[in-house]
């Protein structure tokens, strides 16, 4: 099932020339989708994306659920297509990349064994005949989703904090996807900026498609995060997300994560610690019920002295739901 859930995918990734974008599916195709022998995937089966038909479109559009003390909503995804606030805070700049909609290869168009071949060759001529695809960083299973969420041409929003900002802010990101939705956000807080971001996720019922998202987040020295993530999507919604956080020296991350809605999700939070003195507060609560899935995976590493981190996670799983939480430290 993983061989041909892959090259569905594959098949509905937009074509694209760009370096990163090629290296991406190769890897992909080289690492293949995790399966119950994956480490990190045994308690996650793909069997319920089996059905999945990644081209299919969006479901109907549902209005931003209100959030009581918010300063403002900064961006809204809908169907693939960023809103920006018409009065953006000072000290935040936003842009908007492609769309994954646009120019999709038709099925079959690309063969997962005509990559697969092309990987082998290229990593075999690279090494006098040796294959050194297993050399490659990210070429794990583990990593599958990223690489496709790389390849793929995401949507893709970039935010930018040059200062303190005042107030609570939002970014509205709806679940509306019926088949395969890709949405990549980069977050960078430069020298002492500072701000309080909800990362709220929502969608209607009927939206039964597949969301993989990246979010990279980036604090220069000094910097300040606060980030509360509210990850309440529709009852039949299925995800997938990676989180990334770099901290340099002196910057500070309190982030809490609320995981309520979707049928299916799972959440990779990776967390570093680069330099002295930097703090890292990390929150978590899963209220799961009737049959919803739900798996964190937490990486937390100390890759400096004099640094600091505290981590609370807490998981309520009613009736036939089921809460996965992994935790590494690595100091």
């Amino acid at each position: 099932m993983s061989d041909a859930l892959a090259e569905r995918l594959l098949a509905a990734l937009p074509e694209s020339a760009e370096p990163a974008a090629v290296e991406a599916r190769r890897r992909f195709v080289a690492a293949g989708l995790p399966t119950p022998k994956t480490e990190s995937w045994r308690y996650s089966s793909l069997r319920g994306l089996q059905a999945l038909n990644p081209v299919a479109g969006h479901a109907a559009a549902m209005a931003a659920p209100e959030l009581a003390g918010l300063g403002g909503t900064l961006a809204t995804l809908t169907a693939g297509d960023w809103v920006f606030i018409s009065d953006v805070p000072q000290g935040v700049s936003l842009s908007a990349g492609a769309s994954s909609r646009r120019n999709p290869a038709p099925v079959g168009a690309t063969s997962r064994r005509d990559l697969a071949a092309a990987v082998t060759a290229d990593a075999r001529s690279e090494d006098g005949g040796r294959d050194t695809r297993s050399l490659l960083p990210g070429n794990t299973s583990a990593d599958a989703f990223r690489l496709l969420n790389e390849a793929g041409l995401p949507v893709s929003l970039q935010i930018e904090v040059d200062g303190p900002v005042a107030g609570i802010w939002r970014l509205a990101l709806q679940h509306d996807a019926l088949g395969l939705s890709q949405t990549r956000i980069r977050l960078k807080l430069h020298k002492n900026a500072a701000i309080t971001l909800v990362e709220h996720w929502f969608g209607a019922d009927e939206a039964v498609g597949l969301s993989n998202v990246v979010f990279d987040i980036e604090l220069e020295a000094g910097a300040q995060l606060t980030l509360i993530r509210l990850q309440d999507m529709g009852a039949k919604a299925q995800a997938v997300q990676q989180t990334q956080i770099r901290c340099a020296d002196g910057a500070q991350v309190s982030l809490v994560v609320l995981e309520l809605g979707a049928l299916w999700s799972r959440h990779d939070l990776k967390l570093q610690l680069a330099a002295a003195g930097a703090t890292v507060h990390v929150h978590g609560l899963v209220a799961l019920q009737g049959r919803q899935h739900h798996d964190t995976q937490l990486a937390l590493t100390h890759a400096a002295g004099a640094a600091r981190s505290e981590t609370v996670w807490k998981a309520i799983a009613n009736a036939r739901s089921r809460s996965v939480f992994d935790g590494l430290i690595t100091v």
